[in-house]
């Protein structure tokens, strides 16, 4: 395990996607600002000589110490050169940016795209954003989906093969499960189901194989588990499950 970095009392959901080469991203709420992370190049951080004789060599067969700075993801132990006994220790650290600011990153959701590219969905006081960076410029693409003054949180996000994100999340000021699609500057956002106003509910969602959404919901005040499905532009609910 490894400490990323330092987060909110609040409880606040992180995202975490893993890229196809194997890489791990992660956004999260720090207490004021949306941070995303992932591992930084390897840091040579230990190595050991070789030592001649047989009494010498069970010494050489343990991994050299594990020195951790703050943040490193893993320490690896791996041959240095042809001998079995000449050994390096290898280090990454997490490499931290501020995606957004102003109180915003209330339970991250997290999309690596096929290209490697993370995209964001997250709440704030003010509304729901996505967040997607650019490679050709290094830096992150914000566009505010919608919402009004209140809670606006319990995110999630899933990509379509093309690439045009869905959104699903529970608006408190309105008191709806919402459902956004579209891209930036061409949001559609549509009511999905209303809930009450104590309702404060998780949403999940997923695409099906021609990219419709399917979005589940928990409703704390009737303590039922919902699936709402989209046919023909109409959001469907199939009897709850419990």
């Amino acid at each position: 395990m490894a400490v990323v970095g330092a987060t909110s009392p609040l409880t606040c959901r992180p995202g975490i996607a893993v890229a196809a080469d194997g890489t791990p991203h992660i956004a999260y709420f720090d207490g004021s600002n949306v941070i995303h992370a992932k591992p930084g190049p390897d840091r040579l951080v230990a190595g050991g000589g070789r030592r001649h004789g047989r009494r010498h060599q069970h010494r050489h067969c343990h991994r050299p110490a594990e020195r951790r700075a703050a943040g490193e993801l893993r320490l690896l132990s791996e041959p240095l050169g042809p001998h079995p006994f000449l050994r390096r220790a290898i280090a990454r650290r997490w490499l931290t940016a501020e995606v957004d600011t102003n109180y915003a990153g209330l339970d991250t959701a997290l999309v690596i795209d096929s290209g490697g590219v993370p995209h964001l969905a997250y709440g704030s006081l003010s509304g729901i954003t996505y967040a997607r960076f650019e490679p050709s410029v290094a830096s992150w693409t914000i566009d505010w989906i919608g919402g009004d003054l209140g809670f606006v949180g319990n995110t999630s996000l899933a990509l379509e093969a093309n690439g045009m994100p869905h959104v699903s999340w529970f608006d408190s000021a309105v008191v709806e499960i919402r459902h956004a699609t579209g891209g930036i500057g061409a949001w559609l956002v549509e009511t999905v189901a209303p809930m009450t106003a104590t309702a404060a509910t998780d949403t999940s969602i997923a695409l099906d194989p021609a990219g419709d959404p399917y979005i589940a919901y928990a409703d704390m005040d009737t303590e039922q588990v919902t699936v709402a499905y989209r046919s023909a532009g109409v959001w469907v609910s199939p009897p709850w499950v419990r």
